[in-house]
C-alpha cells in the first residue's frame, strides 16, 4: 500500500472519531447565564464610553478647525 494512502487512512480514522467527540452535547448554560446578565452591563458602559469618546472627540476637532481656521 501506497504510503500517503495509508497516512489518509490514518488521518482520516482521527478525524472521525475526534468529530463524534466533539459532537457530544456540552452544557453551556452557566456561560450564557453570564453573558446574559454580567456581560449586558459591562458591554453598555463600554459602548457609552466609546460614544461620549467620540462625541468628545468631534467636539474637540471643531474647535480646533474654529480656532485655527
Amino acid at each position: 500500500m501506497n504510503n500517503n494512502i495509508l497516512k489518509g487512512l490514518i488521518s482520516a480514522g482521527v478525524l472521525l472519531s475526534v468529530s463524534t467527540v466533539a459532537g457530544a452535547a456540552v452544557d453551556v448554560s452557566a456561560a450564557t447565564d453570564i453573558i446574559s446578565g454580567d456581560a449586558t452591563t459591562a458591554i453598555e458602559a463600554v459602548g457609552g464610553a466609546i460614544l461620549a469618546l467620540a462625541g468628545l472627540a468631534i467636539a474637540f476637532k471643531w474647535a480646533k478647525a474654529s480656532i485655527f481656521g
